[in-house]
């Protein structure tokens, strides 16, 4: 018997959801409760966004411009790039994630609005007459495309709108650093400590195993406050590792101008769980 079965032998509680893995932590709109449950845990529990917000920010203090903002975690990257009066224009089609944006929109002062557009729309859908110096993508619209073939589709719907001398980012999960990972794929449950000392943190499991697809890999995270009850967060991921991505973007029509192994500039190492990749177009 696994530690899961065991747990779940002495819950026998679970309510399932799903979220996206692991920092970009947003339920389906039905499950709003929970969402603000758990998004703080996971956010601080794999947290990366402040990096790539500091990033941003001294960047387009550098390279003046619009910003396409799409679907990036829990909207504070659109917030604090308004906030600073760049203009960004956030691209969302996840409910929750819309009523998310437009309630931190509301907290921006009333001069600071207007430097924050959203769009809600699929991403696959976004027809605009407009270019952007800027544009900064979340891994998972990538990473849960149903086929490799939908995956190369978002990226090229991405060109156009991108200026000839703009700047496209995006951070993609590293496969190396997985697979150099213990029980990786084997659908195991391992128990991961909390990184933070608050009392009322939660407790997490977690697994991996195959997808459907050779590329794609199952996350599955079991996340409890009492041991009482448990809620259960799934994923399915393509993963791919630096090559792999690097001739995607190129199919795509990108060049990579470079690649590091997170927000602050690290290289790149199987020790480091992402890939950052500064694209232009060609």
């Amino acid at each position: 018997m696994t530690p899961f079965d065991q747990i779940k032998k002495i819950a026998g509680n679970f309510v399932f959801n799903q979220v996206l893995y692991p920092r970009d932590a947003f339920l389906n709109e039905e499950d709003c409760p929970l969402y603000q449950d758990i998004d703080p845990f996971l956010e601080a529990l794999f947290a990366n966004e402040s990096g790539k917000i500091k990033f941003a920010l001294n960047w387009c203090q550098n390279h003046f411009g619009s910003v396409l903002d799409l679907s990036n975690s829990s909207g504070k990257l659109a917030f604090q790039l308004a906030n600073n009066k760049i203009p960004t224009f956030a691209l969302e089609n996840n409910p929750v994630k819309i009523q998310v944006l437009r309630n931190l929109k509301e907290t921006l002062a009333e001069d600071f609005r207007p430097f924050l557009q959203i769009y809600p729309i699929e991403v696959s859908k976004f027809e605009i007459d407009e270019t952007f110096q800027i544009i900064m993508m979340s891994s998972h619209i990538l990473e849960q495309a149903d086929t490799e073939l939908a995956l190369l589709g978002l990226l090229r719907k991405t060109v156009p709108h991108l200026k000839q001398e703009g700047s496209f980012f995006i951070e993609v999960h590293n496969l190396d650093f997985f697979e150099n990972r213990r029980d990786f794929r084997e659908s195991i449950w391992n128990y991961t400590s909390p990184q933070n000392e608050e009392p009322s943190v939660s407790r997490l499991w977690e697994r991996t195993y195959p997808g459907n697809k050779e590329s794609q890999t199952v996350f599955e995270y079991a996340v409890s406050d009492s041991l009482n009850e448990f809620s259960l967060y799934r994923s399915t991921l393509h993963l791919f590792n630096l090559d792999q991505w690097m001739k995607l973007f190129e199919v795509a029509g990108y060049l990579v101008e470079d690649c590091y192994g997170d927000w602050t500039g690290k290289p790149v190492s199987f020790q480091n769980p992402l890939l950052v990749f500064h694209l232009k177009a060609r």
